[in-house]
């Protein structure tokens, strides 16, 4: 049979060899506990069955918490606004600390302090006479 580019099937082909095996990777370890792990386990279950809930204290328990709650939102917000006036206020950087939009305020950017290296003396390449390089030749000319 031919496949795809006219060429036969790997079997015929030299340039195409016989696959070796599929490969099965599993990256994931199978989660097992320790003989101490279960035994802690069981101790905890045990002393769960052993408990007696009371369901009443545990829904007004609950009760009290779900009217905190309540009471926590019907208090005003608070102001959250910023005031671009105060002499502390240096800007918000849109986009996080990469971002390109400034609002309320400047990111100076000055290079004055940065020191950029240069060389400080330009060496020409001499250019050797090509008689000296005709003697390595040993042709005599």
């Amino acid at each position: 049979a031919q496949g795809i580019l006219g060429f036969s099937t790997a079997d015929t082909h030299p340039h195409f060899p016989k696959m070796v095996r599929p490969i099965h990777y599993e990256p994931v370890k199978h989660f097992k506990l320790t003989k101490a792990e279960m035994d802690r386990y069981k101790a905890i279950i045990a002393e769960v069955k052993a408990k007696k809930v009371d369901a009443k204290a545990a829904i007004e328990q609950s009760t009290k918490c779900l009217a905190a709650i309540a009471d926590e939102a019907k208090k005003p917000a608070e102001d959250d606004e910023i005031n671009e006036k105060d002499p502390e206020f240096v800007g918000i950087m849109l986009g996080g600390s990469n971002g390109s939009i400034m609002r309320g305020g400047e990111v100076p950017a000055s290079t004055a302090d940065v020191y950029v290296e240069e060389p400080r003396v330009v060496v020409e390449d001499d250019e050797e006479e090509e008689d000296d390089l005709r003697s390595l030749w040993g042709d005599g000319e």
